[in-house]
């Protein structure tokens, strides 16, 4: 019996030694302590596993990697975050996540070059971030700077999208220097954006600035839509970008495919808005400033003002007056404000009508039920 319990006490002790309790979290110094001095291999972690030849005579089950879920899709041990780190990076992958060092190692080891699913290179990584050292050192390493993703996005568009002006210039000027094809020709497949479209749907005034006066862009390309630089400004309502073009002479009366003016869009935007949206109406005082029509029709013979409710229209109209005299107009803005008071009467008109015919309707109704054959006239009378 003593001998028996003997072996009982030496099989729990050699079980302790070989599975001593991990360290507490209290002290961080402690637990780096006993780290170092233990004889025993540090607590599994997710970083680590135990491995059979550190316990003879254990066999352990093969350590299973869990698969975390990204917003992108797809598992983590799919990714490219789990491959960067899992020690095994593309180049691409190390740019966009700023690692400088391994960046260099990997463009001497494969080039500079290499692509993501999307066609994507260390440079597009590099400018969508706004690293302008991993920039610059994968231009020295002769990166391809005109390279388009599979959206026909360059390095200089993600740098555009993303707000990054210095890296911008970068690009812009390592692409002179070397007398290739200029960045600034360069559009994306479905669109035909160029960087000045981009900027401007990003709302990036001071690249839409730069690219303007130091680069010479043209201000009113238009895209596969026809949209030009001041139509999507109007679009996505910045006023800081609609100033900044039309003070560099961009034309108000332009006009997408389907007909549609800086107007229509304005309209569109202020119907949606509240009648005390600032914006809005800043906006729709800058471009009557400048001479935009209310009343121009599109290829659908819609005008501007037919977007508009009869209050806003109204209220459309005495700020054209306003504009008018404030600016001294010509002849043609006091017909132009005889015509949109007419068509802001008819709106005005229309809308009476329709209430009359609604109320009718809804005598109608009521007298059905009460057998009032004089209801609906004594409504009016």
């Amino acid at each position: 019996g003593a001998m028996a319990g003997s072996r009982v006490v030496a099989m729990l002790f050699g079980l302790a030694m070989l599975f001593p309790p991990q360290a507490t979290t209290s002290s961080k110094t402690t637990a780096r302590a006993r780290a170092t001095h233990s004889p025993f291999p540090p607590p599994c972690t997710s970083s680590c596993s135990l491995s059979s030849s550190l316990v003879s005579g254990l066999q352990l089950p093969p350590a299973i990697p869990r698969p975390l879920r990204l917003h992108g899709g797809g598992e983590y041990n799919r990714s490219w975050e789990y491959s960067y780190n899992m020690g095994e990076p593309s180049v691409w992958a190390a740019a966009r996540v700023g690692d400088e060092d391994t960046v260099m190692r990997l463009v001497e080891e494969s080039g500079p070059d290499a692509r993501d699913e999307d066609g994507r290179t260390a440079l597009h990584w590099a400018s969508t971030v706004g690293n302008e050292r991993v920039v610059e050192n994968l231009l020295s390493c002769g990166a391809d700077i005109t390279i388009q993703d599979s959206m026909g996005w360059t390095a200089a568009h993600c740098a555009t999208s993303s707000g990054s002006l210095s890296v911008l210039k970068v690009l812009l000027q390592a692409c002179q220097n070397r007398g290739e094809e200029c960045l600034l020709n360069i559009r994306t497949n479905e669109y035909r954006h160029s960087l000045l479209h981009f900027a401007c749907m990003k709302n990036r005034t001071n690249i839409v600035e730069m690219l303007l006066d130091e680069y010479g862009m043209p201000i009113n390309d238009g895209d596969s839509t026809g949209s030009t630089p001041l139509i999507l400004a109007t679009r996505i309502g910045s006023l800081s970008i609609l100033q900044a073009l039309l003070q560099r002479g961009a034309d108000v009366h332009g006009r997408d495919l389907e007909g549609n003016t800086t107007f229509h869009f304005a309209c569109e935007i202020l119907k949606d808005s509240s009648l005390n949206n600032e914006l809005a109406w800043s906006t729709i005082q800058l471009l009557l400033e400048h001479g935009a029509s209310p009343i121009v029709v599109n290829h659908a013979d819609i005008s501007p003002v037919d977007e508009l409710s009869f209050e806003a229209a109204r209220m459309l109209s005495r700020m054209q007056n306003e504009v008018r005299k404030k600016k001294n107009l010509s002849s043609r803005s006091e017909a132009e404000q005889s015509l949109l008071e007419q068509e802001v009467f008819e709106k005005g008109r229309i809308g009476a009508d329709d209430a009359v015919v609604k109320h009718h309707d809804n005598c109608r109704t009521n007298w059905e039920k009460e057998h009032d054959e004089d209801m609906c006239t004594r409504v009016y009378l």
